[in-house]
C-alpha cells in the first residue's frame, strides 16, 4: 500500500496546474460541442466554425457517436464524451 501511494504521489506531480488547465479546457470544449450533437446540428456547419485540429478531431469524435432521444442518455452521453476527452488528455500531459 506504502508503494502504491509513492507511485501516485509521483505520478501526480507530472501534471502541472497549466496541464490540467488546458484538459479542462478541451473538456468544457468536448462538452459543448457533444451537446450541439446531441441537438441534432449539422457535422458541416460544425467543422466550418474553426481550423483548430483539436476542434475538429472532437467534432468527428462527438459524430461517430450515436445521437439519443431521451434526456438521461443525452446527458450521460455528453458527461461520458467530456470525461473520456479529460482522461485523454491528462493521461498525455
Amino acid at each position: 500500500m506504502k508503494h502504491l501511494t509513492l507511485l501516485l504521489l509521483a505520478a501526480s506531480i507530472n501534471v502541472s496546474a497549466v496541464d490540467l488547465e488546458t484538459c479542462k479546457s478541451v473538456s468544457d470544449s468536448a462538452s459543448k460541442i457533444m451537446t450541439i450533437r446531441q441537438s441534432g446540428a449539422l457535422m458541416a456547419d460544425l467543422m466550418g466554425r474553426s481550423d483548430s485540429e483539436i476542434f475538429q478531431k472532437l467534432v468527428i469524435a462527438a459524430y461517430s457517436k450515436p445521437k439519443y432521444g431521451s434526456p438521461k442518455y443525452i446527458k450521460r452521453s455528453i458527461q461520458s464524451f467530456s470525461n473520456d476527452w479529460y482522461l485523454q488528455c491528462v493521461k498525455a500531459s
